[in-house]
């Protein structure tokens, strides 16, 4: 599986005769390196390895961003779970921020700020302490986005200078204290030289079909929404 790696990682195509006569001083079969490979291309670790590499920025933050805003909606779910919401006023009583604001917050903007250092993050609650638990930091990709969608042609040369990503952590604070919380949402926007491309909403207590709670949706510029 190694072997299979460093090849498919360095885009390398499959030679059968290559290969062959690597697992000679093995003994393994040619079929026992085909089905490893087709294994590893099947893998989480190849779609990380291949997918993000290949795609453009943009696909790369909305891939990553839909993974980060499931992890904060975890989290506004545990604050909920424990009972003790941390509510504090900002700007007035009806302008109130909670304990799941500002740990989303951290969440997502630690996570973004590993995976894309040189890419400027305006988070709603202001500037936060990014040094966060190991569980809260993100660092993989949606690797289904990445393989079903093409990035539009306008997206494809974004350098990271001409992006912005806006973090809302928790839209529907007031309703997330008095309890309606199929109103609360996870906001993630994507804008290019000030104009919006792409983002991701998740939504904490949306209750699937399965009994499974959360559901996230996304939507880029050019090519449409999903999730």
């Amino acid at each position: 599986t190694d072997l299979c790696q460093v090849f498919l990682q360095s885009g390398w195509a499959v030679n059968q005769s290559l290969f062959s006569l690597l697992f000679v001083s093995t003994g393994r079969p040619l079929s026992y390196l085909l089905a490893s490979v087709s294994e590893f291309r099947s893998s989480s670790s190849f779609v990380m390895a291949t997918s993000t590499v290949v795609a453009p920025l943009v696909m790369r933050i909305v891939a990553s961003s839909i993974q980060i805003a499931n992890r904060a909606g975890r989290i506004i779910r545990d604050v909920l779970a424990k009972g003790d919401l941390g509510i504090v006023e900002k700007d007035g009583k009806d302008d109130l921020q909670t304990e799941a604001d500002r740990s989303a917050q951290r969440c997502i903007v630690a996570s973004l700020e590993k995976l894309f250092p040189n890419v400027t993050i305006i988070g709603e609650e202001g500037a936060c302490d990014t040094r966060v638990p190991e569980d809260w930091l993100v660092s993989d990709v949606n690797g289904e986005f990445l393989a079903g969608n093409a990035c539009p042609d306008a997206l494809k040369q974004v350098k990271e200078s001409e992006l912005v990503i806006w973090v809302d952590p928790l839209d529907g604070t007031s309703e997330y204290t008095q309890g309606f919380l199929e109103r609360v949402t996870v906001l993630i926007g994507i804008s290019v030289n000030d104009r919006a491309v792409g983002g991701v909403i998740h939504q904490p207590f949306f209750q699937t079909d399965s009994g499974t709670q959360g559901r996230t949706i996304w939507g880029v510029k050019g090519i449409g929404a999903g999730g």
